[in-house]
């Protein structure tokens, strides 16, 4: 895939429910600002060869993988995203996210505090 250009990922493999394997490695993602649900009810996917890939700031992931159980719980805490600092500061353990990821904050943002 020739991904220089591409801004918007939202849902790109959603829905393959067969689909076990992919390399990501060669996935040029500098230009994403929406990777929400790309890989969305992929629920055979157990390897992503090149994960975690760069994300630019203020990318929305929301739901990126979203019924997919191996993925179930992605620490993307590497990423930034459009939320500052100071939003995380009065989130609950069970709160959902403020990145937008739909999960819960201590399974995202907050594992590591």
């Amino acid at each position: 895939f020739d991904t220089r250009r591409v801004e918007d990922f939202t849902c790109m493999f959603a829905g393959c429910s067969s689909l076990r394997s992919l390399d990501v490695s060669g996935f040029d993602t500098s230009s994403a600002s929406d990777m929400s649900e790309m890989f969305a009810d992929c629920t055979s996917l157990d390897n992503l060869k090149g994960w975690p890939f760069s994300i630019p700031e203020g990318t929305d992931l929301a739901l990126m993988f979203e019924d997919c159980p191996f993925f179930e719980v992605v620490d993307r805490s590497y990423a930034d995203t459009a939320v500052d600092a100071d939003s995380y500061a009065n989130v609950g353990r069970n709160d959902p996210c403020p990145c937008g990821s739909g999960k819960k904050f201590k399974l995202c943002h907050g594992r590591n505090r």
